[in-house]
Order: structure tokens, then C-alpha cells, then sequence
């Protein structure tokens, strides 16, 4: 079967006049989201150098993980470590964080 697209506005009405809608069915159409859609998410933007961008997406992915994902498994690591300790997150904390992910990634 040959393909033909409309080239001008008399094929798109031949086109159109084939067109049949009907009220009587419904058609489930199955919605995919990704790891990184959940609804109690929220969005954040964070600016990273384009070096630290790179590598961290790079390691994201040898891990299976969105850059998104792997950000957030960081944070959640280093909270439940400050919980433990009960103590505020420190600046060297912060600096530990990006150390681990020059490391890793």
C-alpha cells in the first residue's frame, strides 16, 4: 500500500470525508510515566557546573537511575545520616556530598 499525504486542501477534504467518529466506544489509552512523575514530587531546579552535569548523568545512568533519581537517592542518603547523628547538615557536609559525587560518578 502507498502512503499518500495530503499535498494540497482538496486531498485533505477527500481525506477528512473518510473520517467516521463514533460516540458509542471508548478506547483506554494507557498512560506510562516514568520514575520521576510521582504527584508528590516537586520540582527543583539546581545548577550545577556543566563538568559535574555531566558526570553526574553519566553515573546516573550506569545505575539505572533518572539524573533526577540519583540526586534525590543523595539527599535522602546524607538526611538519613544527619538524623542518626542529630545534628544540622554542615557546610562540610555539603562539600563531602560533591566530593562523593567527583568520586562516583
Amino acid at each position: 500500500m502507498t502512503e499518500h499525504f495530503p499535498t494540497n486542501a482538496e486531498d485533505m477534504q477527500a481525506i477528512m470525508g473518510r473520517l467516521t467518529y463514533r460516540d458509542d466506544e471508548t478506547v483506554e489509552v494507557p498512560v506510562v510515566t516514568g520514575q520521576d512523575t510521582g504527584a508528590d514530587l516537586v520540582p527543583r531546579s539546581v545548577k550545577l557546573p556543566g563538568d559535574l552535569d555531566s558526570r553526574c548523568k553519566a553515573r546516573a545512568v550506569r545505575l539505572g537511575l533518572s539524573q533526577s533519581a540519583y540526586i534525590r537517592s543523595l539527599i535522602e542518603r546524607d538526611l538519613a545520616q544527619a538524623e542518626q547523628h542529630d545534628r544540622p547538615v554542615m557546610w562540610s557536609d555539603l562539600a563531602r556530598i560533591v566530593t562523593e559525587l567527583n568520586r562516583t560518578a
